[in-house]
């Protein structure tokens, strides 16, 4: 099976310019503590955690409208691409300690997110292991998910 099999797409994303209580919103609606961020032509440029946000906000005594999500973001994002194999995703996905890798395409346009939540979420619906083993899961610990 491939990436595109069971990324999730219609993320929430967020903007260079956006402020800091932005993504909070996007996060909060998104239920999510992290999110990709893009330009204006939806081309990944890094990405913002709960953890940048409070890490920013507590360097200074600025507000979170006060404080631009460039300010805050990493630049660093590891990607993985829509045809990947599953079992491959997995792999960059342990060697960079990240719950969930923004697919991209070639021109690193965002075209969603693959995770190992929704990954564990549609082997339990489908009762399929979908080509992953118990033990590759098992590399993995809760604070991943």
């Amino acid at each position: 099976m491939q990436v595109c099999d069971v990324m999730t797409t219609g993320i929430q994303a967020c903007h260079t310019e956006d402020t800091l209580a932005d993504a909070i919103t996007r996060m909060w609606k998104g239920d999510s503590d992290w999110l990709p961020v893009i330009d204006w032509e939806d081309r990944i440029l890094g990405q913002i955690s709960d953890h940048d946000v409070q890490t920013a906000l507590g360097r200074t005594s600025h507000t979170a409208t006060e404080v631009s999500v460039g300010e805050a973001m990493s630049h660093t994002v590891t990607t993985c691409s829509p045809n990947d194999e599953l079992q491959q995703a997995l792999h960059v996905m342990r060697e960079s300690r990240s719950a969930r890798l923004p697919v991209v395409d070639p021109d690193r346009k965002l075209l969603g997110i693959f995770s190992l939540r929704a990954l564990l979420e549609r082997r339990k619906e489908s009762g399929d292991d979908m080509g992953v083993g118990e033990s590759e899961l098992l590399e993995f610990s809760y604070g991943d998910l």
